[in-house]
């Protein structure tokens, strides 16, 4: 589909991927095909888009206050085209993956005449996303670019792509805000120091994950989760389906991501525990918990595989587009057998 540019908020960090990008248009070597790599709600998209209007304006020069602050959208001329999955009316779902219907859509949009701009930017959104078919077609149109256009690629997972799509693409890799940035981010939110090094820690330099944190229910819902998962004994099934509907939202019928994104949180959080990360801010509720976990030489690798299996499971459950209330369910059943049969708490 071809969309306005509508960025929302403002960028926060990323210094040598701006750095990057304003020396590739500075020197007029802006690349026709760039991957931009990195964690999902790292901020991957709004750098795109952002870089994407500098380049429609057609400036002399830019320098990285261009891409850091906020841009004028009112202007409904200005236009990229964005390839994500399409929604589907008949099943009230997102489809599985992006077609290859959409990318020759997009190759109808490169052959289109220019009109002010120099430009055709088109963003993949996200690459990770694209099936067989579809990858096969963007690697044509990598591999024999139209004139004047330019191609990137979102990809939460780089190593997912096929090779022959990376070789042909510029990386760009934005990576989790460090402690100073996040901190810098979140005053303009959070007014409590001490809340601040908490969510912090918690959303591990995502700045989504952390604005998300921001919301009261967001941490109710993460110590509702540690106390669920803690209290073996205690806890049944139906508390793991209160869970669940508390965080449904909407007509879509659909838990929100972030109960998903919780639980891989608390695993890699316990793990850094074990580990004794000496950089770990926790909460009262979390230290309760770690205190209790028994001391297991092989605890580490049985939450590391349990991790994986988790990664592995919403992978596939996205792929075949199973409602995330029940990938949620699956996980938590997971999760909560594990910490019952082999952590003994």
């Amino acid at each position: 589909m071809e969309t306005t540019l509508q960025p929302s908020g403002q960028l926060h960090g990323h210094e040598k991927p701006i750095e990057q990008l304003v020396n590739y248009y500075n020197t007029r070597k802006v690349p026709q095909s760039i991957i931009f790599s990195g964690p999902k709600g790292i901020g991957k998209s709004k750098l795109a888009l952002t870089f994407s209007e500098q380049l429609m304006q057609d400036k002399k020069y830019i320098t990285s206050n261009d891409l850091l602050s906020n841009f004028d959208t009112s202007s409904n001329s200005k236009k990229v085209y964005i390839c994500k999955r399409e929604f589907d009316q008949a099943t009230n779902k997102y489809k599985s993956a992006i077609s290859i219907d959409q990318i020759r859509k997009m190759k109808e949009f490169f052959s289109l005449s220019q009109t002010e701009y120099n430009w055709r930017i088109a963003i993949i959104d996200s690459a990770d996303e694209m099936n067989e078919s579809s990858s096969n077609a963007i690697l044509k149109l990598l591999e024999e670019p139209p004139n004047k256009s330019i191609i990137i690629l979102i990809s939460h997972n780089y190593f997912s792509l096929k090779s022959t799509i990376i070789s042909r693409c510029q990386k760009i890799t934005l990576r989790p805000l460090n402690e100073n940035e996040m901190g810098k981010f979140l005053s303009k939110e959070v007014n409590n120091q001490e809340e601040i090094n908490l969510i912090s820690s918690l959303s591990e330099g995502i700045p989504s994950l952390a604005l998300s944190l921001t919301n009261e229910e967001t941490l109710n819902t993460y110590k509702r989760l540690i106390d669920l998962v803690s209290n073996t004994e205690n806890s049944t099934r139906s508390q793991i389906f209160e869970l669940i509907e508390s965080q449904k939202s909407g007509n879509q019928n659909e838990v929100s991501l972030d109960l998903i994104d919780l639980i891989l949180i608390l695993i890699r959080r316990v793990i850094r525990s074990l580990l004794n990360d000496e950089e770990l801010i926790t909460n009262d509720i979390e230290s309760q918990m770690f205190k209790k976990i028994v001391d297991q030489s092989n605890m580490t690798i049985i939450l590391a595989e349990l991790y994986l299996d988790l990664e592995q499971t919403i992978a596939r459950a996205k792929r075949v587009n199973i409602e995330k209330a029940d990938i949620s369910l699956n996980c938590l059943t997971k999760l909560k057998t594990v910490f019952r049969e082999k952590i003994c708490l």
